[in-house]
C-alpha cells in the first residue's frame, strides 16, 4: 500500500514536471530565462528521482524513466540559456512532455501490479483471511485506481482536463455532425509571470484556481475546459457558433477583470477565438485560435480577438 502511495506521488510529480516545463518554455520564447521557476522544476525533478528509487519490487516491470525525463529537462535548460532556435526548443520540450506521460503510464501499471503482489503474499494465510483482505484490497484498488485515474486526465491543481485527455476527446468527435456549428478558444493569463515573481507561486496557484473556478460557473457542462500548459487554457464550444461564442468569452473576459485578490492586485486575460470545420486536425484549430490570442496581446492585452480563417 506505501508502494501504491508513492506511486500517486510520482504522478502527480510527473503532472507539475509536464506543465511548468510547457510555462518555462513559453517564457523563455518571449522574455528572459524564468530562473525560478527553472528552480522549481529541478526541485521537483529531484523529488521524482528520489521517490522513484523506491518503488521496485520483484513481480514489477522495473521500468524507470525518470533519470531520461531528467537528462530531457537538461537539454531543454541548456537550450534557453544558450538562446537555441523555437523549432528545437519547442521540439526537445515536447518529448520532455510526452516522457512525463509515459511515467504517468507506467507507474499506474506499477500500482495494480503491486496490489496483485499484495493479493499473493497474503492469500496464503487462509481462506477466511484470504476472503477478507480480498474485500479490503478490491476497495482499496477502486479507490486507487479512481484517484490515478483522475490524475492521468485531469490537472492535478485546477481539476481541469488536461492536455493528453482532450487530445483525444477532440479526436474523438470532431468528425460528428451534432456538434456543430462549433468553436474554439485559447485563454491566456496577461501577466502572470510577474504575479509569480512577485508574489509567489503560491497566490499564482491561487489565481489560476479562481479564474478556473469563475470560467466554470460560466461555461455548460457540454463545454470542454482543458488546462492546455502553464496560465493558458482552451475551451471547446459544442453546438455554438462564433458569434455565441464571442458572447460567452467576453463575459469571462469582464469577469476575470472584475476579480479583486486579498494582495492588492488585479488580473486580465487575452483570448483567441476561432470557429471549428468538421473533421479538422487539432493543429490547425489551435494555430488559428493562437493567432488571435496574439493579436489580442499585441494589442493591449484584456481583449478577445476572433480570426475565422
Amino acid at each position: 500500500m506505501n508502494n501504491i502511495k508513492k506511486s500517486s506521488e510520482v504522478i502527480n510529480l510527473s503532472g507539475k514536471i509536464r506543465g511548468n516545463i510547457q510555462r518555462v518554455v513559453k517564457l523563455a520564447l518571449t522574455e528572459s530565462p524564468p530562473n525560478k521557476l527553472i528552480d522549481i522544476i529541478d526541485f521537483y525533478m529531484r523529488d521524482l528521482v528520489v521517490k522513484e528509487k523506491f518503488l521496485y519490487l520483484p513481480f514489477s516491470s522495473g521500468h524507470s524513466e525518470a533519470g531520461k525525463l531528467k537528462k530531457c529537462w537538461e537539454d531543454v535548460k541548456e537550450l534557453i540559456y544558450d538562446g537555441a532556435d523555437y523549432d528545437r526548443l519547442i521540439g526537445i520540450s515536447e518529448r520532455c512532455w510526452y516522457m512525463a506521460n509515459e511515467i504517468t503510464y507506467r507507474y499506474q501499471k506499477l500500482s495494480e501490479e503491486n496490489i496483485s503482489y499484495f493479493i499473493v503474499i497474503f492469500s496464503i494465510n487462509g481462506i477466511l483471511t484470504f476472503i477478507v483482505l480480498g474485500i479490503l484490497v478490491v476497495i482499496a484498488k477502486r479507490e486507487v485506481k479512481g484517484k490515478l485515474e483522475f490524475q492521468a486526465h485531469y490537472d492535478p491543481l485546477t481539476k481541469v482536463l488536461n492536455r493528453r485527455s482532450f487530445i483525444g476527446i477532440y479526436n474523438s468527435i470532431i468528425n460528428r455532425d451534432d456538434i456543430f456549428p462549433a468553436s474554439f478558444m485559447i485563454m491566456d493569463i496577461d501577466d502572470f509571470k510577474k504575479i509569480n515573481d512577485t508574489y509567489g507561486h503560491n497566490v499564482g496557484d491561487k489565481v489560476l484556481k479562481k479564474i478556473v473556478d469563475v470560467i466554470k460557473d460560466n461555461i455548460r457542462k457540454k463545454d470542454i475546459f482543458v488546462r492546455w500548459g502553464g496560465e493558458e487554457f482552451i475551451i471547446f464550444f459544442p453546438e455554438t457558433d462564433i458569434e455565441q461564442a464571442r458572447v460567452v468569452t467576453e463575459k469571462i473576459r469582464k469577469l476575470i477583470e472584475g476579480l479583486r485578490f486579498e494582495e492588492g492586485f488585479k488580473v486580465t486575460i487575452s483570448i483567441g477565438l476561432t470557429k471549428l470545420e468538421k473533421g479538422e486536425f487539432l493543429v490547425e484549430a489551435i494555430k488559428r485560435a493562437d493567432k488571435a490570442l496574439y493579436k489580442a496581446k499585441r494589442n493591449n492585452k484584456n481583449r478577445v480577438e476572433v480570426i475565422t480563417d
